[in-house]
Order: structure tokens, then C-alpha cells, then sequence
């Protein structure tokens, strides 16, 4: 008798585990692909938000979860991870060692600054080449300087990190 009852709450277990309640793709592929519903059940199943960088290899290779959804331009899916305890200040595990505020003005994604900004992010924070993210924003404006269209992103991005208060790390 003792021996039905474990096989069978074994089955039980072993069917409760298959039954396809988590996720059904890895974190950093749910994010590129905007499925919020499976970034939800990593959230949900205990994955690390803040520990989950792009593999050695690939593009973006050392990136965190919400710098890819920032770069991916995703805006649910990054409030979601910072909802969920995201790191504002994470940095990428590269040799720049940017944080997404940077990521996002160095690739000019426009509607990203000022979000990041209103939730929280550090408007001064220097990365490993000494830059903030207003110094990257004007390395980004000299080399775009030829692309009127680049040109007026980048320089709405840098009137959105004035009015927040951003330095050059020279006068910090």
C-alpha cells in the first residue's frame, strides 16, 4: 500500500512539473521577441532579472535583461522587469561596463531616455571609459553629425538630459 501511494503522488509530482506552467523559452529570447506573457512567468517562476546577461559570443554579448528591452524598444516589457525589481543602474558585463541609461543614448533610443530617467536612472553615472551618459550622447552627435535625421534625435536626447541635471564627467 505504502508503495502505490508514493508512485502515484510521483506521477502526480512529475505531471504537475510538465505541465507547461513555466516558461517555454529562455528570458532573453522572450525579450527580443516581445512576448511579455513568457518574461511574465520567468518573473513568476523565480528567474533572475538582474543575473541573466547575453551569452559570450553574441551580439550584445554581456547585456542584461532590461538593456535588452530598451534596445529592443519595448517599453511594457521594461517596465515589467523594473516593476519586478529590475536594476535601473544595471551595467552591462562588458569592458565598457555601461548602464542602460547609457546603452539607450549611445543606440538613440528616443522615447527610452526619458523614461529611464523619470524611474530612476542615474543621469551622471560614469562608465568604465569615464563617460557619463552626456558625454556619450556628444561622441554619438559629432559622429552623426553628417545625418540630419540622427542629428535631431540625439540632440533631443541631449535637451532631455540637461533638464535632468546631466554633467560631462569632466565637471562632475
Amino acid at each position: 500500500m505504502k508503495l502505490s501511494v508514493l508512485v502515484i503522488l510521483s506521477c502526480i509530482i512529475v505531471l504537475y512539473s510538465c505541465s507547461g506552467s513555466g516558461p517555454s523559452m529562455d528570458l532573453l529570447t522572450a525579450i527580443d521577441q516581445g512576448n511579455i506573457e513568457e518574461v511574465q512567468l520567468h518573473i513568476d517562476s523565480g528567474t533572475n532579472i538582474n543575473d541573466y546577461p547575453v551569452p559570450r559570443g553574441e551580439p550584445w554579448e554581456g547585456v542584461e535583461p532590461l538593456i535588452v528591452a530598451v534596445l529592443k524598444e519595448n517599453l511594457d516589457i521594461a517596465q515589467l522587469l523594473i516593476d519586478n525589481g529590475a536594476d535601473i543602474e544595471i551595467r552591462a558585463k562588458d569592458k565598457n561596463n555601461a548602464t542602460v541609461l547609457h546603452w539607450a543614448v549611445y543606440f538613440q533610443v528616443k522615447q527610452m531616455v526619458p523614461f529611464l530617467i523619470k524611474s530612476g536612472a542615474n543621469v551622471n553615472s560614469i562608465d568604465a571609459n569615464g563617460f557619463t551618459p552626456l558625454d556619450t550622447a556628444n561622441l554619438v552627435k559629432a559622429a552623426t553629425v553628417n545625418d540630419p535625421i540622427q542629428t535631431a534625435v540625439i540632440e533631443y536626447i541631449i535637451n532631455i538630459l540637461n533638464q535632468n541635471g546631466a554633467k560631462l564627467a569632466r565637471d562632475l
